[in-house]
Parts: C-alpha cells; structure tokens; sequence
C-alpha cells in the first residue's frame, strides 16, 4: 500500500492510520499467512500420509515394540511443532501494520478495529469518520431473554462461522478414515501405529489445511436455508453485510468486521475511580509470564522429585512463589475489584482481556477503564 511508508513511530506524536487501510493492510497481511500455513499444513500432511502408508513398517521393523512406542512421540509433536513455529515465523518477519506510537505489530483486526486503540499502548490510532449506520439492531442477551422481552436471539456471527469449518471438515475426514481402516481390538500394534501416522497426516490436513478453503458466504446462505439464522436485514452489518459480534458490538458500538459505527453509546468521561489501562495490562502479562515459568517448572519438578534431588525442589518451589508473590503485587497495583460496580457481577480472570480489549463490563457495559486520552 502506497501511503504505509508514512506510519512511522514518532515520540510523543499520535498519528492515525486510516480505518480502511488499516483493515486491507492487515487482511493482506493475514491472507498471506493463512496461504503459506495452509501450504505447510498440506505438505505436512501428505508427507504423514505417505511415510505411514509406505515406509513406516519398513523402518520400524528393525526395532522392538517399545522402541516403535517411543517413535510415535515425535510423530504426535512434529507437525503441530512445525505449524506453530511457522505460525510464529509469520508474525516476528510478516508485513503486518505497526502501530504508530509504540511501533509494535498488529496481528489481529480485533480488538483495534472496533476500539479504534492499540492492543499494545491502547493509544487511539485509527481514524473513522463515518456517521452511525442505522438498520442494525443488537440481539437479546440471556437475561433479557429470559425477562421475554421484545427481540430475537442470535448465537451465530461470522466469526463463529469462520470456527465451526473445522467442525463440518474434520469429523467426518477422521470416521472416514478410521471406517477405512476398521481399526479393531485385533489390529496388529505395527499395522495401527502406521494408521496413528496416516490419520495424523489426515488430522492436520482438516483441521488447517481445509477449512479456509471453506467460503463463508457460502456457509450464511446454508444457515439462512437451514433457518439457523434469520433472514431479516437487522442482524446484518449495513456496511459490510456481515454478521457482527453482538458483545463487541454492545460494548464498542461498532461491527467487528468492518468496524462501522453501529449504535451510539453512552459518553461516560474518565473518572479517578476507573482502572488505568496500563497496570491492568502490567498484571495481565504477569499473569501470562507465570503460566509459563509454571509450565516449564513442571516437568523439572517432577525429574527432581524421582531424583530426590531436594535442593532442586526448593529452589523451584522459592522460584514459584516469588512468581505467585509478583502476581499478588500486580493485581493489587492494578487495583481490580472482585466485583463490576455497577451490575456487582464477579469479574473472572477471563473477564481481564475483556477489560484490556473494550474497558467495559461484559454483563452492564459500563466503562470500567480510563482512555487516559487526556493525560497523552
């Protein structure tokens, strides 16, 4: 794109990239990385495929049953492994937008293209001008629902569409194949590690390789035909003619596909008794960092307890609770209540991200965070 040469970091200076070009640059961006994953995927697969229906028995014919055992480990490991770091290589090398005040990457359009803010700094960085677009009008919650108050319901958007193809693919690819192969109690081991090896090739082809090549619109019009989804214009984008996220767009105001302005929302100002954004997020990527020290610790426990090595434990035991210590100082810096204020609706740890992404509560949608546009 001609003008993302001109999206540099500038300090303290908060340039906006334009909402259009933000969302083509990143669905480029995305489009490529789905391409070469689904390539990869492919090529994985069919190389599972091959060795487990040509050469798997040959080469495990020199080795004893536990030894071929232990061959299926990196069976199961390789191919999500080589996803992932693909996955990974993607993001660091990617042509992906970068936000122009601190100059990280943006992978995803949400949450930024419906809270206009960097997910990184939560500095507004896009820029919109377009005016409400009437004729969509947001589904009932539960408990409106329940209340039989007038409306619809709706539990289908795009982006559930997009999740459920690996539903409609994956299933019937496994029954398929494991019919083909009429793996039974009387298998030979050797025959029914070399079908693992295949039905993994057949795993990673549906569940990566082919659902993108699954059309979305295509799958609305068989939900619209299967009365799945209702067929009036009012759940619909008027933009976009997507199916928006109704908690996004209950708590933005905007489509979460194209980010059009959809319903006007309350203009609550920053109050001292708000959350700052930023010690939310200190405490949110703390939280991430324990998960993993806990995740790496473990396996290094349990080889120190059959060691009795007890130095070694104590050590990880005063590792991990200086990391429970830190995540106990976080929270209580980031001063994030038990309960919503408002509606005294118990804010769990999944509610966090929530917090970070949109600064409103999930159940009341009222605002929760500051901006802190003003203190920039």
């Amino acid at each position: 794109m001609s003008n993302r040469s001109s999206y540099r970091k500038i300090p303290h200076i908060t340039q906006k990239i334009n909402r259009q070009d933000f969302r083509d640059w990143l669905n480029q961006a995305s489009a490529s990385a789905r391409m070469l994953t689904s390539i990869l995927a492919w090529l994985i697969g069919l190389a599972y495929l091959l060795v487990g229906a040509f050469f798997w028995r040959e080469w495990m014919a020199q080795y004893d049953l536990k030894i071929q055992a232990f061959w299926m480990l990196p069976v199961f490991a390789a191919g999500p492994a080589l996803l992932g770091f693909a996955a990974l290589f993607n993001r660091i090398v990617g042509n992906w937008p970068r936000c122009p005040t601190c100059g990280k990457k943006i992978h995803a359009l949400l949450p930024t293209l419906a809270s206009k803010r960097c997910p990184h700094c939560h500095a507004l960085i896009l820029e919109d001008t377009r005016e409400l677009s009437p004729g969509y009008l947001l589904p009932l919650t539960m408990e409106e629902s329940l209340e039989k108050k007038p409306g619809y319901t709706l539990s289908v958007d795009t982006e559930f569409l997009r999740k459920v193809r690996i539903i409609l693919v994956t299933p019937p690819l496994m029954i398929a194949l494991f019919l083909a192969f009429g793996l039974n109690h009387d298998m030979e081991l050797e025959l029914m590690m070399a079908a693992i090896v295949q039905i993994m090739g057949i795993a990673i082809i549906g569940m990566v390789g082919l659902p993108s090549l699954i059309s979305i619109s295509w799958m609305t019009h068989v939900c619209r035909f299967l009365q799945l989804i209702p067929k009036e214009q009012f759940i619909y984008c008027p933009e976009c003619g997507c199916i928006p996220s109704a908690s996004i767009a209950r708590r933005t105001g905007c489509c979460s596909e194209c980010g059009a302005k959809l319903l006007e929302l309350a203009n609550e100002p920053d109050t001292p008794d708000m959350l700052d954004w930023h010690a939310v997020k200190r405490y949110e990527t703390g939280k991430s960092r324990s998960a993993i020290i806990a995740a790496v610790l473990y396996p290094v426990f349990l080889l120190g307890s059959l060691l009795k090595c007890w130095r070694l434990l104590w050590t990880l035991g005063a590792i991990y609770a200086i990391t429970i210590w830190q995540d106990f100082r976080l929270k209580k810096l980031a001063r994030i209540p038990k309960k919503c204020p408002h509606c005294s609706r118990q804010l769990a740890q999944s509610a966090i991200r929530s917090l970070l992404n949109y600064g409103r509560c999930p159940r009341c949608n009222h605002k929760l965070v500051r901006d802190g546009d003003a203190e920039r």
